[in-house]
């Protein structure tokens, strides 16, 4: 039931997506967060241009491809810190964050609060 319930929600969120070609690159994306996602290497796997495949992601989602990447890493952050006990570093380590402190700038940004309560805010909320 929850995995249909997210299934629907997650659907629900790219409703507006038409294209097969972006449905494969977001759920490519969402499939390989722990590994680098090279954007050019991406197009050649999909058959179409770097150039042609930023243009119709931005066109079709309202974001960069990079953009993207970036917020479903700390989506998943968000997710690990929430219903694991895995510490800021591992999971930085694992989405292939270089340093745990470039994990915690974006999630600062994105959750608009400071390095104290990052932990508090993702497992309560």
């Amino acid at each position: 039931m929850l995995i249909d319930y997210t299934a629907r929600v997650e659907k629900q969120k790219f409703s507006n997506i038409k294209s097969k070609l972006i449905v494969d690159v977001i759920n490519y994306i969402k499939h390989n967060l722990h590994e680098p996602v090279n954007i050019t290497k991406l197009a050649k796997s999909v058959f179409v241009s770097r150039t042609y495949l930023a243009s119709k992601f931005k066109a079709e989602t309202g974001l960069s491809l990079s953009e993207f990447y970036i917020e479903q890493k700390i989506e998943e952050a968000k997710s690990l810190l929430r219903y694991t006990n895995k510490s800021l570093s591992v999971i930085a380590t694992y989405l292939g964050f270089f340093r745990k402190v470039i994990l915690q700038t974006h999630l600062k940004n994105m959750l608009k609060c400071n390095q104290m309560n990052i932990v508090n805010i993702t497992k309560n909320s």
